[in-house]
This record gives C-alpha cells, structure tokens and sequence, in this order.
C-alpha cells in the first residue's frame, strides 16, 4: 500500500479545508493516509477524518520558547519531535504550509516526490507548482479569487471527484457528550437549537457582541429557539448572556468541549451562526446548515463553508477583502456593520424553515451579497441571490480550472503565435486593468518556472478562452 504525508500546519478551519484531499487519497485511490499538525489539533478522533495517523507538531517547543535560547535544547527538541516522522518512508508528501518550519520538517523525511509547497535551496524560497501558483496569484488579488482553497489543495492529487456527506464523522464520545445537552433541551419543546460562535480566530474577524444580543433577541422573537453560545475561553461570552432577556434559552459551553465534543454539538443543531472560523468550517463538515458571516479579510469564494445549501452573508464593499493585518480602515473595520442583525435573523428565518422564495425576497443591504453554496464538478462554489447581480470576475473558476488541469496543459489550442511585439503589448493590456492585472502576473510566474513559450502558451489560451465566454 502506497503512503503518503499531508503536511498542514495552520488552524482547525485550514484543516477542515484539507479534508477533500485526504478523502481523495484514503478513500479512493487507497493509500495510507499519514498528517502532521498543530498538536492543538491532536485530541481530533483519528476515526472523525480520513487518515490513519496524525503526527502532532508542538509549535512553541519548536519555536523554543520554552528553553530561552539554548540552541542545544532546542535542537534536541526539534530532533525529537521529528522521529516520528522519520519513521516511515513516503511515497507521496504534500506540503500545503508555505513557511520556514514546513521546510525544515521536510528536510527530515524520506520521500519519493513532494507536492504543494516546495523549498528551492535558499532558506525560505519555495517553488509553486501550477496550483500553489494559483494559490499565491488569487492571495495577492482577492478579490478575484474563485477557486476555493480546498480545491487548491486537492487538485494535487488529481482529478475532482464526488465528496461523502458528511465530511466529518462525529466520533460516538462527541455524540454522546451532545446527547446529554442537546435531548433535553429538545425535550422542553423548542422548535429549533441555534448554535452561536461569536468568535473568530481574528479580532478583524469578529462581528461584535452587541450585534449577537440583537440577533438572538429578534429570532427569539419570531420563532421558539433554544441557543448554544460556543467559544474558546469560558468567559468570553459572558457579557452577551448577562445582556440577553432571562426568559431565552441558551447554554454557554464555551471553552467546555473538546474538538469531538464540538463536532457532536453542531452536529446536532439545526444551524449554526458565525464568522468565518474553524467552528464555521466544523459545522458544515459535520453536516449542519451554516449562516456565515462574512467581512473583513474574510472572502466567500476562498473559505467559505463546504457543501451544498449553505448560505453566506459577505459585506463587499469596494475594499474587500482587507488584509487582516493592514485593513483600510484601521481599526474601525466599517464593513462588519454593513451586516445589520435583523437582516441575518431574517436570512437564518429563511433556511431554519427551508424557504428558497423567502430568500429571494428579502431586502438585502448595499453593498453586500448573499450568496449559497453549491458543489459542483469544478468543485466548490457560491451563487451570488442579489437580483440582477452580475459577477465581472466570474470567468476566472472555469478559466483557472481549464488552465491549470492536468498540471497546467489544456485542450484550448491558441490559433497561432503572437509576435514578441504584440504579445508584450497584449500583457501591458492585462496589467492596466486590475480584473485582469492576475493574468499579467501569472505570465510572469509561469515564466519564471516553466520558461517564456509556455506562458505565452497559456495566456494566449487564456484570453481565446474570454473570448468565447457567452454573454
């Protein structure tokens, strides 16, 4: 049996994200599955996802935080930890972590081939494969980004094919922590229970306590739900309980669960509610229908939730996406109140009551879109419900998906070859205009890695490809 090793070193939403992948290699070509991740992520039930082993890696022990600079000590510690991968020889690795530790970790493992992120000999330079270069081409232009990130990560191992639903098996320990909250609040009668995340792995992320209190208050209003406000820290949702009128129904079990007792409380929901968040992606791979909120560096197209029937509310003004750590607007972040709370109440009516025309019929604010998901055999992706809404950078999920099938070769034959002349001026063309400024700059890494014809190749076919584009 072939191995192989997905390395994913970022947060529980990066490695939600990840799962198409590892369904791809476990469940249809066979292989033995192996991860290594955040050991914040090692109490996740090894039978809840496709792989067969998870390697923890402790980032601060790595970092040697903990030694105070003893260079000896911390070698020792990163030797260590580094056995267990040592241990097996890989067919395959897939590096999906562009960063100085994701390099070093390779440097320690036997492998036949590498995939994703690979180091290129100066310490911190990697070389992109077609579709990391498509990863790091949409991260610089957002927002024309249509190729979702899990997408990106599962072409490296071939073909799209059909996702199992759910994603993420709820382990019997998570469903049976579930059962003793969930049944005798279902018990007492309430129509529907409403799990809340008013957190976000990102303050920039966060809607804002207030905006929660409005939101839990309006659907209290309307219908008979019961809440389960979730979190990390088990006071961060103090100040909205303590805000909240007594006669609503919540349980806080903020910072009370487990990553499995998690899954097994929204799964056992009947919506979920937040930010774009590890709990946002949790919930929709567990099965649950999800509202999620987005604004602010967050981009639907990139990470919204997996699946199909899932609705997400994304503020777009002119500015978005911000970067998380430089938004245009400082600290102020205006975009998250483009999102009012009676709109969401309204939006979560909607899909607590399998109302399609409902949707359709809401008054949605300026300047943001409402969009569902929808899987398809391109992957994953999000119709825009704004009447007469016409996406302009729309064209780019079949282009890049033509483009970069197939290590990068596509059936589309340009006509004939421009001359040097003309070809320069078509590429200044390109990167006048910001929505096709990402052309220009794929020639360019394409070039840089594949050599000067087969950019022209590609961008030629790029823009035949416009071009025959219905109107």
């Amino acid at each position: 049996m072939k191995k192989a090793l997905v390395i994913q070193l970022a947060r529980l939403g990066d490695l939600v994200q990840t799962l198409p992948l590892l369904h791809r290699l476990k469940s249809e070509a066979g292989w033995e599955v192996a991860i290594a991740a955040d050991s914040r992520l090692k109490e996740i039930p090894i039978d809840s996802i496709p792989v067969d082993k998870m390697i923890p890696i402790d980032f601060p022990a790595m970092a040697g935080r903990k030694f105070n600079g003893d260079l000896t000590a911390i070698f020792r510690e990163f030797d260590e930890q580094m056995k267990p991968l040592r241990e097996d020889c890989y067919d395959i690795v897939y590096n999906l972590n562009r960063s100085t530790l994701s390099g070093l970790i390779l440097s320690q493992i036997n492998a036949r081939e590498v995939k994703g992120f690979i180091p290129a000999g100066k310490s911190g330079d990697f070389r992109y494969p077609p579709y990391m270069r498509l990863l790091f081409n949409q991260g610089h232009h957002r927002r024309f980004a249509r190729i979702h990130i899990a997408d990106i990560f599962r072409q490296h191992a071939g073909k799209l094919y059909p996702l199992p639903h759910p994603l993420w098996k709820v382990a019997e320990s998570g469903g049976d922590f579930a059962g003793r909250f969930i049944n005798p609040i279902r018990n007492k009668g309430f129509e529907h229970i409403i799990a809340v995340h008013p957190g976000a792995g990102a303050e920039i992320r966060r809607w804002g306590d207030e905006k929660y209190i409005d939101l839990i208050t309006i659907l209290s209003r309307k219908i008979s739900p019961a809440f389960i406000l979730i979190g990390t820290d088990r006071t961060e949702n103090t100040a909205i309980i303590k805000s909240l009128p007594k006669n609503i129904e919540i349980l806080d079990l903020s910072g009370q669960t487990t990553i499995a007792e998690l899954a097994g409380v929204l799964a056992s929901s009947d919506l979920f509610i937040g930010a774009d968040s590890g709990p946002l992606q949790l919930a929709a791979a567990a099965g649950t229908r999800t509202l999620g909120l987005f604004f602010a560096s967050a981009q639907v197209h990139e990470t919204g939730p997996l699946g199909d029937g899932h609705i997400v509310i994304q503020a777009y003004p002119y500015c978005a996406p911000c970067r998380e750590d430089e938004p245009a607007c400082g600290n102020e972040i205006t975009c998250r109140n483009m999102i009012p709370p009676g709109f969401a109440a309204e939006t979560a009516l909607s899909i607590l009551e399998d109302d399609v025309d409902r949707i359709s019929e809401i008054e949605i604010p300026k300047d943001v879109l409402l969009c569902k998901s929808r899987y398809d055999e391109s992957g994953q992706t999000y119709d825009v419900l704004n009447e007469g809404w016409y996406d302009s950078a729309g064209f780019y999920r079949g282009l890049w998906t033509e483009l970069l099938s197939g290590n990068g070769k596509t059936g589309y034959k340009p006509s004939s070859r421009m001359n040097s002349v003309k070809f320069e001026r078509l590429i200044s063309e390109l990167a006048k205009d910001p929505l096709t400024l990402p052309l220009a700059n794929h020639y360019l890494m394409v070039k840089a890695d594949e050599g000067e014809a087969e950019a022209e190749r590609q961008i030629t076919t790029a823009v035949e490809y416009i071009k025959n584009i219905p109107v």
